[in-house]
């Protein structure tokens, strides 16, 4: 049987599998669902998703990526449809209580990463040519120099 590696692959939830609890001594709203990938040969792993108040949107976005049917956190108890999409994934390894674990994550978004506050294009080159200038690239600085 293959191995779960770090890296990225695609993967689908396990309808069936998720279990919802109770994490930390705040105890944060969380569910835990396996994936799979067709590149780990039948091996799972679990992934966490966790419902703060700042957290909410993210895991309510990776339920939908994989095909979940809900539409509000009413619907939480039923995962109809989570094993409908495959989505990409994560895996790295990360130290936990002095040990080396793997994590595994839904990756979401353009380019995968989440961007927190997000701004219009336009409005962005503006903040930038305001920052930096208006340099085009023929009469941009060439690299500096180490000054050793």
């Amino acid at each position: 049987m293959a191995e779960i590696k770090t890296g990225r692959c695609k993967v689908k939830a396990i309808m069936g599998s998720q279990q919802y609890g109770l994490a930390g001594d705040k105890e944060t709203p969380q569910i835990a669902i396996d994936v799979t990938s067709k590149d780990w040969g039948g091996a799972s792993m679990t992934t966490f998703l966790f419902f703060t108040a700042a957290a909410a949107k993210f895991s309510f976005d990776r339920l939908w990526a994989l095909g979940w049917k809900g539409k509000t956190a009413a619907d939480l108890g039923n995962m109809t449809g989570i094993d409908t999409n495959e989505v990409d994934f994560e895996v790295r390894d990360e130290p936990y209580e002095g040990k080396s674990r793997l994590k595994g994550e839904i990756l979401m978004g353009p380019g995968r990463v989440t961007i927190e506050k997000t701004i219009a294009p336009d409005a962005f080159a503006a903040r930038v040519a305001a920052l930096v200038g208006n340099t085009t690239p023929q009469d941009a600085p060439g690299p500096v120099k180490p000054p050793f």
